[in-house]
């Protein structure tokens, strides 16, 4: 009980310490960017140390040098998902934020605040206009997240084959080809999705 309570506070305190140095990127080095940095380090030594001592240390001993090999391949597609998911989550919020600032989103929610002094024509093309401005904001988040998920459902599948294989295989793809077809369309509406 113990641990699974140290673990949930961990992984918590993981996700906002890998936001902060997602924001602060650029900017100089401060005591906050080395304790982020501490704990960000700290939780994949932790899931590296959980991997090796459960799954990969016990095939090793057993002499399953294949089984070794894919299992810590797949966790390796997983931990470059678990950064797709946070890396998309991280956009997602920071683009939302942008698109509350934009001027045309502003001047639209004032409209549709006051929508009794406009026609509703107005007032639904506002709304409209509204959802385009957030659809092209949230397209880069999502399509990392969805790339994401698609990792890890792509590293859980090189380490283990189990009898839903084929359902967890369809379902992966899935997640890849449409994260990736949203981050090319962020691509093409002139977005940086990187």
């Amino acid at each position: 009980m113990l641990e699974e309570f140290v673990t949930y506070i961990l992984a918590y305190v993981f996700v906002f310490s890998a936001f902060y140095l997602l924001g602060v990127r650029g900017r100089p080095r401060t005591v906050k960017w080395l304790l982020a940095w501490g704990v960000v380090l700290l939780f994949m030594a932790s899931l590296v140390g959980s991997a090796w001592r459960e799954t990969v240390g016990p095939l090793i001993r057993r002499m399953a040098w294949r089984e070794a090999f894919w299992a810590m391949a797949g966790f390796l597609m997983v931990l470059a998902g678990l950064g797709g998911v946070l890396y998309g989550g991280f956009r997602f919020l920071q683009e939302t934020s942008r698109a509350f600032g934009d001027e045309a989103m502003q001047r639209n929610l004032a409209m549709i605040r006051e929508r009794k002094m406009y026609l509703p024509a107005r007032v639904r093309a506002a709304r409209r206009e509204n959802l385009r401005i957030l659809g092209r904001a949230w397209c880069p988040g999502t399509g990392w997240l969805l790339v994401g998920l698609g990792g890890i459902g792509l590293g859980g599948l090189v380490s283990d084959a189990s009898e839903d294989f084929l359902a967890r295989t369809a379902i992966t793809l899935l997640l890849l080809t449409v994260g990736g077809f949203l981050l090319w369309k962020a691509e093409g509406d002139g977005r940086r999705s990187t």
